[in-house]
């Protein structure tokens, strides 16, 4: 519909719907602000380790490689980086 088509109280209709359109995307923004970074704070939240349970992790990883190197020995004389391309 044409603005030039429509009657004047239809036309105070739409600027009033307008304003209420713009007062609401103007609360939503303001409740953005302020809700945003606490729910970006708890996404990338980071757990807390202590060291001697890193140490417990750290010993554990090396045994879970000590057992994988046991499984493919080196042999002597080739490349032990793996292999080359090109």
């Amino acid at each position: 519909m044409s603005l030039l088509k429509i009657s004047p109280a239809q036309l105070r209709r739409a600027a009033l719907i307008k304003e209420k359109i713009e007062r609401l995307q103007k609360q939503l923004v303001y409740l953005d602000v302020f809700t945003a970074p606490q729910i970006k704070a708890g996404l990338h939240k980071r757990r807390i380790v202590s060291a001697a349970t890193r140490a417990k992790m750290a010993a554990a990883h090396k045994a879970r490689w000590a057992k994988f190197a046991k499984k493919k020995p080196v042999k002597s004389g080739t490349n032990s980086t793996g292999p080359k391309f090109r």
